[in-house]
């Protein structure tokens, strides 16, 4: 992929990131970690009739032509419609809110659970403890765009536009995630969160909106689908 702004150790991780902070800044006592219950698939959370059947597959037919979200692909199947699904649009509300939440500067052992867990989704947090008794944030971002070179390259362009020069970029799997070295107040976070809305469907919208819910952000930090996040950028205040 890209050459990075800073010589950078390759395979690091979103924790080895962490570690990174946590040593380069003094004033960090601990970041802050989500325990999420697995997602549910639509079709697994609500009964489907034919008319959830016939969302469902032209929503997959948009996503898989157009590489939008899923849930952006399944409103667009409501354009110039009568015949709707109500489960489907109220679904579009449902919130996966963390069963457990906690603080932590011990990062060799969330290494290794993140490696472990298999029954739920482990996620770090952009709350950040510090020493002075303050709750601070990192940003956090969670891309849509698939990967490739090019795409690469407007992650970065974005997230210029947006004023971070400051950061980690992560090949999430399928698209990317943003770590942002800067400590930032909540009032920076939230302004951020909604200034990155306007570079939907490139920045996950429907991820955003869980984010303000949660009136935090956070990233998975384990295994999806086999794949970990992985460093291939760092943005050095250029």
């Amino acid at each position: 992929m890209l050459v990075s702004e800073k010589k950078m150790q390759k395979n690091m991780t979103t924790i080895d990131i962490l570690n990174n902070l946590l040593i380069e800044n003094n004033n960090i006592f601990e970041f802050t970690f989500c325990a999420f219950p697995k997602q549910k698939l639509l079709q697994d959370s609500i009964k489907f009739e034919e008319i959830e059947n016939v969302h469902f597959q032209e929503a997959l037919k948009i996503r898989d032509k157009f590489h939008l979200p899923f849930w952006d692909s399944i409103m667009l199947t409501y354009f110039d419609k009568e015949n709707t699904s109500d489960s489907i649009l109220e679904s579009a509300l449902r919130h996966n809110f963390p069963f457990k939440k906690f603080t932590s500067h011990d990062i060799a052992q969330l290494k290794h659970e993140s490696l472990l867990t298999t029954d739920y989704v482990l996620a770090v947090n952009s709350a950040v403890l510090m020493k002075n008794g303050e709750i601070k944030h990192i940003l956090l971002l969670d891309f849509h765009i698939p990967i490739s070179e090019s795409n690469c390259k407007q992650v970065i362009k974005v997230l210029k536009c947006l004023g971070l020069n400051s950061g980690f970029v992560l090949e999430s799997g399928e698209s990317y995630h943003y770590v942002g070295k800067e400590i930032i107040s909540y009032e920076t976070l939230v302004n951020l969160l909604i200034k990155s809305l306007f570079f939907s469907p490139i920045i996950d919208r429907t991820w955003i909106a869980h984010q303000l819910i949660e009136k935090s952000c956070s990233l998975r930090i384990g295994y999806k689908h086999n794949v970990e996040p992985k460093l291939i950028y760092e943005l050095n205040g250029n």
